[in-house]
Parts: C-alpha cells; structure tokens; sequence
C-alpha cells in the first residue's frame, strides 16, 4: 500500500481521494477498538462509524469509477472490501473481494483479503464454502498473522454446521495458543456450548467458570452462569444450583430472561424428583417470560412431565400430546426434537385406539388393545403395563392369528428381556410355536436373531402357491419372472426390492438412461407377476396373501430398550434409512386368518410355573428423559 506521506505530498487528486478512503475506514476502526478496551459490544457499528464506513466506500468507487487500471485499483478493492463487511454488506464485501482475487492473484491483500471472505460466508450461513477458504489460507501463508483468527474462524464454522467435535478441537486449539486473544470469552463460551451438546458436563464446568472469573462483559458473565446452572444440575449438584439461583434471578431481570432461569430452576426441581413443583412452576409462568425461545422448551419439559407418573390416565396423555404439539415448532431448541416427534406419534396413537375400543369388533378390539400394548412397552417404556395387554391379546379367543401371535411374541419379548424372567418367557415362547408354527414369530424364535426373515417369507409364498396346485403357472412363467428378477429366485427378489423401491426425495437426478432401464424392469416384473395371477383360477388363490408396506419411519425413544415392535415381524430393530437411500418395504402377513391350529389359551401369569412377582423386579437402571 502506498505510504501515507507520499498521498499527501504527491498532490495528486486520486492519491488524495484514497487517502481520504484510508481516514474514513481507519477513523471508523479506531472507534471501534476504543469501544473493544470498554469492553462495549462492537458487533454493530454506531452511527458514526457507519458514517466513515460509507464515506471510504464512496472514496475507493471514486478510484475505480476516475482511475480504472490504476495501481490503487487493489488497495481501493480491499478497503470496500473490509468496509462493506464491517457494516454487514457481506454479499457486497464478497463482490469486492472476489474481484480483488481474480484480478490480482499477487496482490499483498490476499493472505488478510482470504480471512475476511471467510467470515463473510461464516455469517452469510455457508460454513462449508468459509472453512474452504480457512484451508486455502493455511496452504498458502502457514506462518500468517492471522492464523490465530483463522483458527477461531474454523471454530465459528463448526459450530454453524452443528459438528460439535470439530467445534471442540478447534476452539480449543485457538484458546490453547492463543488464550488472551481478543474476544477469547466468546469462543470460550462456544467451546463450553458445544461440550453442552456432546453431553460432557464435566468438560464444560471449567470453561464456564474461568469467563465467570475473567470476563470483562457482564452479559457473556451471564450466559455462562446460566449454562453453568445447567451443566450442574446434569452432574447432579443441586445444591450448588439452588444457591447461584438468586443472583441467576437477579441478573435475568437485566436482560430479560427470567423465563430462562425459571427453566434452569423447574429443571433442578426435577432432577430431585419434584415434578410436580416444577410442573406447577412450569404451568404458572407469566406471559412476558414465554419468549420465542423459552416457550417451545418449557411445554416439551411439560410434555414429559405428564408421562412421568407411574400410571398414564387418559388426561395426562391428552396434557402430554397438547404441549409436545406446542413444542414441536422449537426444532433444534428441544434437547431431543426427534424423541419428542416420536412421543406424540405414539401418544397420537394410543388416544386413537383408546377412543375406538368402546365401539370395536372382538377382532378389531384385540388389534387395538396390540396397538396400545406396543405404544406401552416401546413409547412410553412400561413393561408391565405392556405385557397385560399382550397376555390379554394372546388369549383373546376373537383375536386373528397375525394379532395373537405377535401377543404372544410381545408377552415373550417382555418377560425375558424387560422383566427379566426366562422362565415365564419360555411359556409364551412355547405356546408361540404350538399355536402358530408357520408364523414369522415363531420362525424368528426358532432361529434367533440371525433368521433371514425375507427368505423365510418367500419360502412360504412359493409354498403355498405349489400347495394350491400352481406349480403349472409357476413354470409358464418362471423365465419371465426370473429374468425380471435379474437372476431370478428369492436373492432376485430381494434386489429387485432394494433397486426398484420408489424413491420420491433423491437430492440429485439419476441420469436418464438409468431410470429408462429401471423404467423397463419394474414393467417386466410387473408382466411377468400378471402372468402368474392370470394363470391361476380365483378359487385357487390362498386364503393368507403376502403384501408389501413401508416400514414405519420411526427410531427407538431415548431411555427405551432397544427392539422393533412386535407389530414388526422380527425382534431386531429397525433404523429408519435417509430419505433418499434405497430401502426395501418390510414384508408382512394379511390379516386373513388361516391357521388350522386350534387356538387355546397361554397358561396364566399367575400359574404355579410362572414367578411370582410380588413386587417390582430389579431392572437395568435407565437414564431419565433429562438426563439428570
């Protein structure tokens, strides 16, 4: 850059513009770290440095509009550059940057100008395209004046992205090398959030601690008390909570967040299991204290307050299903937004059965009541609540034997994985296996958890179908059918289900040659499966058919142990792909009932063989939904 005396001596009239360019930004610059030494908040620029900000802008476009191709073409770039970024023009300082690079690969302003364009898409929300060009620095300068910043700035980019891990090590990294360096309370409390986020509580305290001993700005003193409160009340120092928790209030009321200590407080209630004086604390919070991010999370902790009971009545269910449908709209503010969807679902589900069961049909009461029983044992995690029902299904002489054996597989299920009692499992396993030896339960029983239930399934379609005297069709058709297949025969099948699934939210186009020749397959297989129907007579037709249904796109609830409802056909559990992998639908029974084995009643629970359970059993202990 052009010394500052040789502008002023030089007399010239583009010298003398940006030297006026130069003063404007360096006046708004020196404004700016006096207000840093007051320890002020310097995010937003004040009038008067916006005023120079401006007036160097217009200096330097005054270069390049009079002088274009002048050697100050650069340094006029770079200034804009800067200037527009302090006023938060990010999209404008990335034009003017972008210039600077391409046109002057060589300039003396690409090692600072790289930092800058960096932050500019940090704070446009493109961490990726940010922490690019933190790499392209690192490559170019190693030994750069502003690796510190770039170091802090990867950090930043981290954090934008929600990868909390690369957020540790890179904040930590800076703070390490740098530990005085400015704004080191900021990063020190991004560090701390995202220690938050990976559930290292512990990690989190001394870093919290060391802002509320050295910081200079009493509102990043007060964001770190309140998360300190918290991380405390996860690593189960309710005492040390409740006596921060006055001064806490006393601060809040500063900066109007007396809804976040109220949460803080129901939350250490909680974790001395007091809910129902958090629940009422809760519930009683003023108007004014519901802020856009208080609101979603204080009805999400009264979500889960109402499923807390050892019992769940009717209108708890309904208090617990209003305020998740309240929370639901926080997203990432809920600690688990996931769990909470889930938990509405399945209350969603359980009111519905329990409306209509007044009302049902024998067979369609039994299939509600298995309804309910799943949401018990896999939603709300009550195992004993749960295996009534299912024993009570299993031997409901109305119930179908798709419902019964399911029953008896989750009655099963539950006393040899929840309740810990192998020997009344093994009744309901047995009776399994006598009742219904042909159903998927009973397979999967007999062949563990390694059983192959596709083939299984397979195996008993073409069963049936030579059994009904199809064997004829199956040979007219069969080249067809297995060209179609791509090989043909059960393992063809299973491709075919994996490569021909629709899938409506693919992120990019496949190429037009791919989805023609899959175009053409599903015809074929479709030709070749008319065939076979058209072949065989409609009296012919097995009274049980196989279908095809998407598997439920729903994961286990934290806390809960894992499995697959017993609505499923297997025991294993199953993890809902991304939206735009390729997944085969699971493959279940119709609800025909064509089993020929009589039908007879489990041995009762309370039976001699069975233990008896006078009280709770011991079970493996679970974490809470708070994780206190």
């Amino acid at each position: 850059m052009v010394a500052t005396g040789l502008l002023v001596t030089g007399g010239c009239a583009k010298y003398n513009t940006f030297y006026n360019a130069q003063k404007a930004f360096a006046d708004a610059e020196r404004a700016r770290e006096d207000a840093l030494e007051k320890g002020e908040d310097v995010e937003r620029a004040t009038t008067a440095q916006k005023q120079n900000y401006q007036r160097a802008i217009a200096k330097a476009q005054k270069i390049l509009d009079e002088y274009p191709g002048h050697s100050l073409t650069d340094d006029a770039l770079f200034v804009q550059g800067k200037a527009y970024h302090r006023l938060g023009s990010y999209r404008m300082a990335i034009r003017k940057l972008d210039l600077l690079f391409v046109n002057f690969p060589q300039s003396p302003f690409t090692e600072e100008g790289l930092y800058v364009q960096a932050v500019n898409y940090l704070m446009l929300g493109d961490a990726e395209r940010s922490q690019d060009l933190l790499d392209t620095l690192e490559r170019q300068f190693p030994e750069s004046r502003f690796q510190s910043e770039a170091l802090r700035a990867s950090g930043d980019s981290a954090y934008a992205l929600r990868d909390w891990e690369e957020a540790v090590a890179a904040f930590r990294l800076f703070l390490d090398r740098h530990p005085d360096a400015e704004d080191w309370d900021d990063s020190s409390q991004r560090l701390a959030e995202s220690l938050w986020e990976l559930d290292r509580f512990d990690e989190a305290i001394p870093v919290l601690e060391r802002i509320i001993a050295g910081s200079a700005l009493a509102d990043r003193v007060f964001r770190a008390r309140l998360l300190l409160a918290r991380c405390l009340v996860r690593t189960g120092d309710q005492a040390r909570v409740e006596a921060m928790l006055p001064e806490l209030k006393t601060e809040a009321e500063i900066y109007s967040k007396q809804g976040d200590v109220v949460l803080v407080e129901a939350e250490n209630l909680i974790a001395r299991e007091d809910v129902g004086s958090a629940q009422a604390m809760l519930e009683n919070m003023p108007a004014e204290q519901l802020s856009r991010d208080v609101k979603p999370v204080r009805a999400d902790m009264l979500g889960y307050s109402y499923l807390s009971g050892g019992s769940l009545e009717i209108e708890d269910l309904e208090k617990a299903r209003d305020y998740f449908q309240e929370a639901i709209p926080g997203g990432e503010l809920l600690e688990d937004p996931d769990g909470t969807r889930l938990l509405l679902d399945t209350i969603r589900d359980y009111l519905a059965a329990a409306g209509q069961l007044p009302d049902a049909q024998p067979d369609r009461a039994a299939r509600l009541r298995l309804s309910q029983a799943n949401a018990l044992l896999f939603g709300f995690d009550r195992p004993r609540a749960a295996f009534e029902l299912y024993a009570a299904v299993a031997a409901d002489t109305a119930a179908d034997s798709t419902v019964a054996s399911r029953a008896l597989y989750g009655a099963m299920l539950v006393q040899d994985q929840y309740l810990g009692h192998p020997d009344s499992a093994s009744i309901y396993r047995d009776e399994l296996k006598a009742r219904y030896p042909g159903s998927p339960q009973a397979y999967q029983v007999s062949a563990g958890v390694d059983a192959d239930l596709l083939e299984f399934l397979l195996a008993q379609e073409e069963a049936a179908m030579r059994a009904a005297g199809r064997d004829s069709a199956l040979a007219a058709a069969g080249g067809e059918l297995a060209a179609a297949m791509d090989g043909g025969g059960a393992l063809g099948l299973r491709r075919q289900l994996v490569y021909l699934q629709r899938r409506p939210n693919l992120r990019y186009s496949p190429p037009a040659a791919a989805v023609e020749a899959l175009e053409l397959r599903r015809r074929d297989l479709a030709q070749a499966r008319q065939d076979v129907r058209n072949a065989v007579t409609p009296q012919a037709a097995p009274a049980e058919t196989l279908g095809f249904r998407e598997p439920p796109a729903r994961s286990v609830p934290p806390g809960s142990v894992q499995g697959a409802p017993v609505d499923s056909l297997s025991s294993r559990s199953i993890v809902p792909a991304p939206a735009d992998s390729l997944v085969p639908p699971a493959i279940v029974p119709a609800p025909a009932d064509s089993q020929t084995v009589p039908r007879t009643a489990p041995a009762p629970v309370d039976s001699a063989s069975v233990e008896r359970e006078p009280t709770e059993p011991p079970q493996k202990e679970k974490p809470k939904r708070w994780d206190l």
